[in-house]
This record gives C-alpha cells, structure tokens and sequence, in this order.
C-alpha cells in the first residue's frame, strides 16, 4: 500500500489590487522595464503592472510576507544582487485554497 499527496491550488481571481495578497505564484525571468517603478515595496522589491501581469525586481523570491512566490521554480535570495521576473495575473493561485488530496493504492 502506497499513499501519495496531490496538491491541488485554486486559482485567485488576480488584479494589481490583490495579486500580492496570500498567492502563490512562479515568476519567469525577464528583462527589467525601462520606466520608474509603478510600485515599491517596504523592503525595496519594485513593481511594474503590465497589461497582463506583473514584473517584480527584488533581491528575495520565496516565502515573502503571506505570499509564496518562486523565480524559474525556485527560491532567491541575495544580500548583493536582484532579480526581476513576469508573471502573468492569470498565473496567481490563492495559498488560503490550497487542497490536499490523499489517494491509497
């Protein structure tokens, strides 16, 4: 008998008024924007809104405040250097909805 765990995340209804609030989310490397940030962050992460999603420039990709979000599947964190990823808003999942399901064979 064997148990395996699926994970299985509900996905958030994201704007660039909620995106930030308890989601997971896997950025993908780009290209910082050349334009002044339309948002920065208390620890200095910038943000630009883009039609379709959001580019964050930060030195932390991971666990940050109630979110959970990755660079290119993984965590980031650097005391010297950032940085930036895209990701779109359709590609936000709500960490409050995450659901377990255990199937036995």
């Amino acid at each position: 008998m064997e148990m395996y765990f699926l994970q299985r995340r509900e996905k958030l209804n994201a704007d660039r008024n909620n995106f930030y609030k308890n989601s997971f989310a896997d950025f993908v490397s780009c290209k910082k924007p050349d334009r002044n940030p339309d948002y920065i962050s208390s620890s200095g992460s910038k943000y630009w809104y883009e039609n379709d999603g959001v580019i964050r420039e930060s030195d932390h990709f991971g666990k940050v405040s109630s979110c959970e979000w990755t660079l290119n599947n993984a965590d980031f964190y650097s005391d010297n250097t950032s940085a930036v990823g895209f990701c779109s808003l359709n590609a936000f999942y709500d960490v409050d909805l995450l659901m377990f399901m255990m199937l036995i064979y």
